[in-house]
């Protein structure tokens, strides 16, 4: 402990000396550890764990029911992202009905709610071409959608009651 002072003031004055050196030295120290601090920050900020994107996904809902195919999926516990069918689909017997959410509801227990929402694109035109727009219809005023979109701006209008 007694050679602390001493060594402090010799590297202090070999630091006055050669200020070039010294800036070199703290820059080739500091950067590297600078440029992994945002990394990792970054990473952290913009990562969304399983239960965020859960979150994201079902809103206040306790799941979330995807119908883009017929007959059985794969779906990977860990992953919210649908995977599809797990072989070759077999041709149906009769027709399949229209999906519709009348219909899951009579599949699953009395006094289950359920709220619809589709995503889809829209084509417009502008002034500079024409493109597509990516819409979503979500009823964002139910409570069962809190924490699936926020409002940032105007009124939301008020959620209307349906008898069962």
């Amino acid at each position: 402990m007694k050679g602390w002072p001493t060594a402090l003031r010799v590297a202090r004055r070999e630091a006055q000396r050669a200020r070039g050196r010294s800036l070199l030295v703290v820059a080739m120290l500091g950067l590297p550890v600078a440029a992994l601090a945002f990394a990792a920050a970054y990473t952290d900020t913009f990562t969304l764990t399983p239960e965020e994107r859960a979150g994201r996904l079902m809103g206040a809902a306790q799941a979330v029911m995807v119908g883009p195919f017929e007959g059985p999926v794969h779906q990977d516990p860990t992953d919210l992202e649908l995977s599809g069918p797990t072989g070759p689909a077999p041709s149906p017997a009769r027709p399949a009905e229209p999906r519709s959410v009348e219909r899951l509801l009579a599949l699953l227990p009395r006094g289950t709610r359920a709220i619809r929402d589709q995503k889809g694109t829209t084509p417009v035109r502008t002034a500079a071409g024409s493109g597509d727009l990516g819409t979503r219809v979500l009823d964002y005023a139910d409570p069962l959608a809190r924490g699936i979109l926020r409002q940032l701006t105007g009124r939301r209008r008020p959620t209307r009651t349906r008898s069962p």
